[in-house]
Formats: C-alpha cells, sequence, structure tokens
C-alpha cells in the first residue's frame, strides 16, 4: 500500500464530553494536590446515599455535591492507604493508582512525580520503524518483575527489535496471569512491582532507543475484583453482551471517561509509546461518536508521536481512515504462515489454503478477506473489506502471539511442530 501519508487527525471527532477526561480538578478516586500536602478524595455513587472515607484507618464523612458526587480533601500525603465506604460498606476504590496489597484491598495515594525522568529527549518512535517484542513482565524473567525485566532490556537491543509491548499490567484478581483479567484499569499489578519501577522500566527502554507499547483491556473486565458496580450499575448495560461478562456502557460517560481516561494516563504519566487495543471488535458502542473515535482523538490530541493499534479479525480498514486508529494487527497474515508450513486446517486455519502465492497476496493487498465468504463452521458471512485507502506500516503482522498461541489446546509454538525445522522458523529456507 503506497497511498500518501494522512493526517492522523483529518477524520478525528470532538470529544463528546466535558470538561477534559482526565483533569484532576474532576478525577474520581484520590488526587494528590499540588505541593503534596493534601489530597483530594472524589466519588461518583448512583447506590450511596453518605459516603465516607477511610484513611489510614480513620473514617471521613464526605461532603455530597449534588450528582451523585461526594468529595473532601485531608491533610495526607503519597503513601497513605484508603477505602471508600459506601453506606457503611468498604468498597476499593476502582480509580486507584496503585493497590498494593490487590485489588480486593486499600488503594494507596500515588505522587505521579515520585520518578525523575533521564531521557526528556525521547520523541517517540514512527509506526513503518517498530519490530514489535511482545513481553509478559511475569514469565520475562525468573523474578517476575519490572526491575528485573530492565536489566535484561539490552539482550532485546541486541535481538534487533525496536519496540517492546508488555501485555496487559492493570491490575487483576491473584498473583499470576496473562493480564486479559484486569479490574483496577489504573492501578499497575502489584506483583510486578511499584509504578515508579514501571516508569524507570519504559524510561530505560527509551534510553537504549527501544519504543515502549501497552496492551490494554477496553472490552471487559475480569471475573474478581471489580467494584464499579457498587459504585453505580449504570457503567454496564444488557444492550451489548460478551464471552467475558458485563457490556460495558460506552454511552455512559463516566464508563467513558474511565476508559478514554486510563489510556491518557498511560501515555502522559507513564510516557508508553502506544497502545494495543484488545479485541476491538467487542467494543461495541451506540453513541453518536463510537467510543473508538473519541479514543483516538483524545490521544493525538496529546501531540508528538502516542499511536493507537487494532486487534480486530474483521480486516476493516475505517478503523484508520475514519475512527483515526493508527494501524492494525492482522490475523490473516499469521493464519496464513501457519497453515504453509503446518498444513493445518482446523478451525480458522480453514478459511485460508496456506502457499507463497497466497502469503503474497496478503502481504500485496494487506489482509487475504476483503469481502469473501468466510466459511469457518459457526461463523459463516462476508468478512472484510479492501485496504487500498491503507499505508503498509498500518499492517502489524505476526507468526504468532499470545492469542494464537493460547488458542491452542496445549498452547504449542509454531516451532514445536514437528513440520516446522528450526531453520523454517528462522526464515532462512524456502518454506513452499
Amino acid at each position: 500500500m503506497t497511498t500518501p501519508s494522512r493526517d492522523r487527525n483529518k477524520n478525528a471527532a470532538a470529544p463528546v464530553t466535558s470538561p477534559h477526561h482526565d483533569a484532576p480538578e474532576t478525577r474520581l478516586g484520590a488526587h494528590l494536590l499540588p505541593g503534596g500536602q493534601q489530597t483530594r478524595f472524589r466519588v461518583w455513587s448512583t447506590t450511596a446515599t453518605a459516603v465516607q472515607v477511610r484513611v489510614n484507618g480513620t473514617l471521613y464523612p464526605m461532603a455530597d455535591l449534588g450528582d451523585c458526587f461526594f468529595e473532601i480533601v485531608l491533610p495526607v500525603g503519597a503513601g497513605a492507604r484508603y477505602l471508600f465506604v459506601l453506606d457503611g460498606q468498604a468498597v476499593p476504590d476502582p480509580y486507584a493508582r496503585f493497590l498494593p496489597d490487590g485489588v480486593h484491598g486499600e488503594a494507596e495515594v500515588d505522587h505521579p512525580d515520585t520518578y525523575e525522568w533521564q531521557h526528556t529527549d525521547w520523541k517517540g518512535i514512527a509506526l513503518d520503524e517498530c519490530v514489535f517484542y511482545e513481553l509478559h513482565v511475569g514469565t520475562f524473567t525468573p523474578e517476575g518483575t519490572y526491575r528485573a525485566a530492565q536489566e535484561r532490556l539490552p539482550y532485546l537491543k541486541d535481538l534487533g527489535i525496536t519496540a517492546i509491548q508488555m501485555m496487559p499490567l492493570a491490575a487483576y484478581d491473584g498473583e499470576r496471569g496473562w493480564g486479559y483479567d484486569g479490574v483496577a484499569l489504573y492501578a499497575p499489578h502489584a506483583p510486578y512491582g511499584r509504578p515508579e519501577e514501571l516508569m524507570a522500566f519504559i524510561d530505560a527502554a527509551h534510553g537504549l532507543g527501544l519504543g515502549v507499547f501497552l496492551d490494554v483491556v477496553y472490552n471487559h473486565f475480569g471475573p474478581a475484583g471489580n467494584y464499579l458496580s457498587a459504585y453505580s450499575p449504570t457503567y454496564f448495560t444488557e444492550r451489548f453482551s460478551n464471552a467475558w461478562g458485563m457490556g460495558l456502557d460506552y454511552a455512559e460517560p463516566h464508563m467513558r471517561r474511565y476508559v478514554t481516561g486510563n489510556a491518557l494516563m498511560w501515555l502522559s504519566e507513564y510516557r508508553f509509546d502506544g497502545l494495543r487495543l484488545d479485541a476491538t471488535a467487542a467494543m461495541q458502542d451506540d453513541s453518536p461518536v463510537h467510543i473508538l473515535k473519541e479514543l483516538a482523538a483524545e490521544v493525538h490530541e496529546l501531540g508528538g508521536t502516542h499511536l493507537l493499534l487494532a486487534e480486530d479479525h474483521r480486516n476493516l480498514p475505517e478503523l484508520v481512515t475514519e475512527d483515526g486508529l493508527d494501524g492494525i494487527w492482522v490475523d490473516d497474515f499469521h493464519h496464513e504462515v501457519r497453515v504453509t508450513l503446518t498444513g493445518e486446517q482446523e478451525g480458522y486455519y480453514g478459511g485460508f489454503q496456506g502457499s507463497a502465492s497466497e502469503l503474497a497476496q496478503v502481504i500485496n493487498r494487506g489482509w487475504k478477506y476483503e469481502g469473501q465468504f468466510w466459511a469457518v463452521t459457526g461463523e459463516e458471512h462476508a468478512r472484510g473489506r479492501p485496504a487500498d485507502a491503507l499505508e503498509a506500516p498500518s499492517f502489524v503482522y505476526c507468526i504468532q502471539n499470545h492469542d494464537q498461541i493460547g488458542n491452542r489446546a496445549l498452547g504449542d509454538r509454531l516451532h514445536q511442530h514437528q513440520q516446522v525445522s528450526l531453520p523454517h522458523y528462522r526464515g532462512r529456507r524456502r518454506c513452499c
């Protein structure tokens, strides 16, 4: 695809809510005030008539501001531990910036300026320069921490990659997991380390010339530890459903703000270079402006180079041309590679033939399905649209990732298949 570069903001829609989605003066949860000696605690709840905050073991009544808002400013600083109490019931803060004892415990008041950034001259990375390495903090090193992963950054640099894509970091119930059951989106998962250690990892990567992206899940919440409904059931809706739980109601301004504000936090406070949006096909929205379009507008308003990539099997170019995202992870390329090397035809591999010519078609066209009938059993429908309006960097290709490995019964990887030799896997021999 060789169309001229386009202005990524050209088709972006104006945000539908105001003020700014993560403005400190309207931020829910705990916000440390300038000077670091006071903290504003703010709650929005449609279920509670009386709200308190328990800070370091002491209860404080919060003032009712009307419109379901409650607020108090207390003389406490970073490190204070707190829980909100709704009509006598203690409930964790779903807007917490750190949950040191897990998603069912007290939150910690966070100081976003604790870490002093070293590589402030980093300007980001262009999409056409990205060679991604998918990294799971919990398994990348024996220690499973940001600090241990940081020590191995030179290895990734030597490997030849240019961008790290970290699997989801939002806090979830339990010690270890893939990260796709996040429930407290603003709190980095505590077993991996503290927020400032995550910042140090990103800073060190930038110092080596490596971009850092984050996989984020905005289409569902995990099965345990999601306390948003305790504050208001209107965060969710029965108009939509998905395989993982309650449907998110993006038409509800607070849910919308929860998502967009989270994206802005990762990009501005933690200085990630971009986000990979998990399963965007499951982000159902009947609002006048789709959540993806608003999310792209908010992110690109930050300025600089911040990239949004969709994980989406539908082969829809309008995710880029209309919604304003920057790129799409393309399943078709992976599937053709797998079928070419192994001859597998189970499940969705039945929609692909394999061979050098099939791979060439995917590369030349961006993806295979441009509206052809998708005849996989149980999913019969026309799939995709032509991608002529997209530039080549908008297509992110991989030969395996967590999704494709996780979808296999034994979690086996491509190079472990009996028909795939190591030279084949490394691309050093003709495969067809």
